[in-house]
């Protein structure tokens, strides 16, 4: 238990001065102070089992308790950690029988995903815990259900409008465009744009993307979308990458990496560093935050090895740093950053493999952080304001948080893989899970919520 948790007997003593008289069924949350704290010690009544065991967030439901001991006036509670949540709140407690109750319960979108522990109090004070009882799935959803239709999802902008692909080719349907928050319809903007296509798009829901030729979607009004070709750098055509919220464009074309200052301007080549053995063209820029910092890659080769470099530009493009490997290592890329200047991308592991990494400014340089436990890395480039990346590995769509933590993400049922792309700052994911029948693949453009908001 977390130190500094009150323990049982107080609590107990002082809630049941707070229920003592209560009618049956009670409703809303238990009356403990703020914060409170509930203990874990034997007790008079028990708590044994919850049905249904499991929920997803934004919704409201009746949950069965079973035990014994219960008496009328009795109130039940779920807790993580040992602590009330706000976001899962009690709207009432039926006495069934001495070891039955059913709790009606708001689960709020913003509740976390784990175990909870049920706890019930009857009116006099009597006080039973049933640990990790009831858990708090994350909701998955196919957004081509119904359709026979498939797809990929690549970007979800800050008010939850899905840009994505959706269309008759099982493996690289074409046909992009968007779905609306809270909608399962499909919008085409254009239908010749295939999963292939598509780099990153803004907060805004303006998108980068690269079929026959470079251009950017602009977002002119409410689900309305204009179409900017890119101009050139000379005879070089470029691929963009991502575009922000000043609407400030990076890729690549021929001759290394690119800054677009605007949809209507041509490109500028960004700066190298002195390295050794660099190969200018090989430079990569793969996205840009809203304060015009960019993340990306450069190759450079010694003899018979090769090292990538993880790369920073910042004033407008005009300084470039060096981002340095995690111990151990050499080669490493950067994909994604966000407002704050959180870095994510992936290094090159033992076995040949590529692992994800975060470098997180510390004032005097950066901490890095590694994910070396997966068996391999797919780190899609996308992290939000409060430092939740996403990508895959090993067949597996996950969260991973600043702290360092781990979240698998569910599949669709029936489904093999899954892959992550992007997450906003509002918890929501998207990507597309993989489906093999008959030895062939399909892929559905699929929506995670449920991991807490920034």
């Amino acid at each position: 238990m977390p130190s500094g948790r009150l323990r049982l007997s107080v609590w107990c003593a002082a809630l049941g001065l707070l229920v003592a008289g209560c009618s049956e069924p009670t409703n809303g949350p238990l009356s403990a102070p703020s914060g409170a704290q509930f203990g874990k010690s034997a007790t008079s009544i028990a708590v044994t089992a919850a049905s249904p065991a499991q929920a997803r967030s934004d919704t409201t439901l009746d949950v069965q308790i079973s035990g014994s001991g219960f008496e009328v006036g009795s109130h039940a509670d779920w807790l993580l950690d040992g602590k009330s949540d706000s976001r899962v709140r009690t709207n009432s407690t039926r006495f069934v029988s001495s070891t039955s109750l059913v709790a009606n319960i708001t689960i709020a979108a913003d509740a976390i995903p784990s175990s909870y522990d049920v706890a019930v109090v009857t009116s006099n004070g009597k006080t039973g815990i049933g640990t990790d009882l009831f858990t708090i799935a994350i909701s998955v959803v196919d957004l081509a259900a119904g359709t026979g239709l498939y797809g990929r999802a690549y970007h979800v902008n800050a008010t939850g409008y899905v840009l994505g692909t959706l269309g008759t080719d099982p493996v690289s349907p074409k046909g992009f465009g968007y779905w609306a928050p809270s909608s399962s319809t499909f919008s085409v903007i254009d239908a010749t744009v295939g999963s292939t296509d598509i780099g990153k798009g803004n907060a805004a829901g303006d998108w980068a993307e690269h079929f026959d030729f470079p251009r950017v979607w602009l977002v002119t009004g409410e689900n309305s979308w204009s179409p900017t070709t890119l101009a050139p750098l000379g005879a070089n055509a470029g691929t963009p990458a991502a575009i922000n919220a000043s609407r400030v464009v990076v890729g690549r074309t021929s001759l290394g990496a690119v800054r677009w200052p605007d949809p209507n301007s041509a490109p500028a080549l960004l700066p190298l560093p002195a390295i050794s053995g660099i190969d200018a063209s090989s430079s990569q820029a793969w996205a840009i935050n809203s304060n015009g910092d960019i993340v990306g890659t450069v190759r450079a080769t010694s003899g018979n090895t090769s090292v990538d470099y993880a790369l920073l530009w910042t004033t407008s493009g005009q300084s470039v740093t060096v981002l340095p490997p995690p111990p151990g290592a050499s080669s490493r890329s950067a994909t994604g950053i966000n407002d704050v200047g959180v870095i994510v991308g992936y290094y090159a592991g033992s076995g040949g493999k590529s692992f994800p990494m975060r470098w997180t400014p510390n004032g005097a340089g950066y901490t890095i952080g590694t994910l070396s436990t997966s068996t391999g890395n797919n780190l899609r480039g996308s992290v939000n304001i409060c430092g939740r990346a996403v990508g895959g590995a090993s067949g597996k769509a996950y969260v991973w948080d600043a702290s360092g933590g781990l979240t698998l993400l569910p599949l669709l049922p029936g489904a093999s893989e899954a892959q992550a792309n992007a997450i906003n700052d509002g918890g929501t994911v998207v990507g597309a899970t993989k489906f093999v029948a008959n030895g062939r693949s399909s892929y559905k453009p699929t929506l995670w919520t449920g991991i807490p908001a920034c």
